[in-house]
């Protein structure tokens, strides 16, 4: 179990998970980091390279640092420690703002040294760089999402519209928002209803982030500067109107969804607007088991809508995945 409340107890499938898939793998192909937690360092290691970087994601800085100078982390597998996730969806929003932020800050100031390092495989970089993009995704969808749609309601081409509703839009949504759960599709044939249930929570808790991620690093692009809230923190209150403002947003994008008669317009709408009430309910137990799934599912019935080839395709794509698994 990790988590007390009800809102973590709904996320917390994906630790298992993660750590049997996602680490092992990068002992043999990837880049193995710290995480800034449950790790052990040398303390001779430490010295030699000055310590830790004094920026908010120093666990990645410190990562790549100890790589340059020669040395390689190891995912220790049979070791078993605790781990908590978020207890709240404001926790969660708090852990973003620490993730996009931090990682922004440290692109600017240690990634190139990293990247342009000699004594570092490309395998290793190439997979520094994609894991770092993950977290960019919503903000790559929301700009897709914004720039199509203002093309097809300006009707300077109204093939967009037949364009936004096929292969396209499907294959970016799928490669945006889902992308990090790929690694969930092996344990999706051995446990398929936890699995599938744990995907519909979590595509619109990642949905929903497509805004708050974009406020964030462009914040951060504004002025160079980051802070965070401790994730456990459970003192803090949150004063800003951010999740007002994006269920506000979420609303114009229903409106906009009914009108134009877009299913994927709407689902983005509610997964927006269900921000204020993840934020405010106290108890997220029903609304996490039963409300949250809706606005994949409604993607999903758009989804059926679509060219058999496009099922095809999708289902070709998951089975390399599961193939590159195992």
């Amino acid at each position: 179990q990790y988590s007390e409340t009800d809102y973590g107890k709904s996320i917390s499938d994906n630790i298992d998970l993660h750590w049997k898939y996602f680490f092992p793998a990068r002992n043999l192909f990837g880049f193995v980091y710290s995480y800034g937690h449950g790790v052990l360092l040398r303390t001779k290691v430490l010295l030699e390279i000055g310590g830790f970087p004094e920026i908010v994601s120093e666990d990645i800085a410190v990562s790549t640092i100890i790589r340059e100078n020669g040395y390689k982390g190891y995912y220790a597998y049979d070791v078993e420690s605790l781990e908590e996730v978020p207890s709240s969806y404001q926790a969660l929003r708090r852990r973003n703002k620490k993730i996009v932020g931090g990682t922004l800050e440290f692109l600017y100031k240690y990634s190139w040294q990293f990247f342009r390092s000699k004594n570092i495989p490309l395998t290793e970089k190439i997979d520094l760089f994609f894991t770092l993009l993950v977290i960019y995704l919503p903000i790559l969808f929301l700009f897709y999402f914004l720039t199509t749609y203002a093309i097809i309601l300006s009707g300077s081409n109204l093939k967009m519209t037949a364009i936004f509703n096929n292969i396209y839009f499907l294959s970016f949504f799928f490669f945006t928002i889902f992308a990090p759960l790929v690694y969930l599709i092996p344990s999706l044939i051995k446990s398929p209803l936890k699995v599938l249930t744990y995907i519909l929570r979590m595509g619109t808790i990642h949905l929903s982030t497509c805004a708050h991620t974009t406020g964030i690093a462009i914040k951060w692009l504004m002025n160079k500067k980051t802070g965070f809230v401790p994730t456990g923190d459970r003192v803090h209150v949150d004063s800003s109107n951010s999740p007002i403002v994006e269920s506000l947003i979420g609303l114009g994008f229903i409106v906009t969804g009914t009108l134009t008669t877009s299913l994927y317009l709407i689902a983005i709408g509610l997964s927006l607007i269900f921000i204020i009430f993840m934020v405010k309910s106290k108890n997220q137990r029903k609304f996490t088991l039963f409300l949250l799934p809706i606005p994949i599912l409604i993607t999903l019935i758009a989804l059926f809508s679509a060219p058999i080839s496009l099922v095809l395709a999708t289902g070709a794509i998951f089975t390399g995945v599961v193939w590159a698994f195992y």
